[in-house]
């Protein structure tokens, strides 16, 4: 019976370590986008590094709370969120003004 309530205690902590990494990635991702249609003139490296940098200080914050540790993959998966979101945009921007060019 232990074995059981563990085991579901267990399924129940890895899905919602599963909806964080989900949040986190979206969250950055809408960031990234928002940041990227305020000022398109600015270099997307840039733009990274300040998310490079927003996710390493989310982290690092996590030293002070307590039952929480910073984690490298929850920076990576941050700017995994990130460069898509860029990455997706640019060649939207790119496809649409190839398109209006073309006509």
């Amino acid at each position: 019976k232990l074995t059981q309530i563990f085991l579901k205690n267990q399924y129940i902590i890895s899905r919602d370590l599963t909806i964080t990494k989900i949040a986190h990635f979206v969250l950055f991702a809408l960031l990234a986008f928002l940041l990227l249609l305020a000022s398109p003139a600015r270099p997307v490296s840039l733009l990274m590094l300040d998310l490079f940098m927003l996710a390493c200080a989310t982290e690092q914050s996590q030293f002070f709370v307590e039952d929480r540790s910073p984690l490298f993959t929850d920076v990576l998966i941050d700017i995994a969120g990130g460069m898509t979101a860029v990455c997706s945009l640019k060649f939207a921007l790119e496809h649409r003004r190839h398109n209006i060019v073309s006509y």
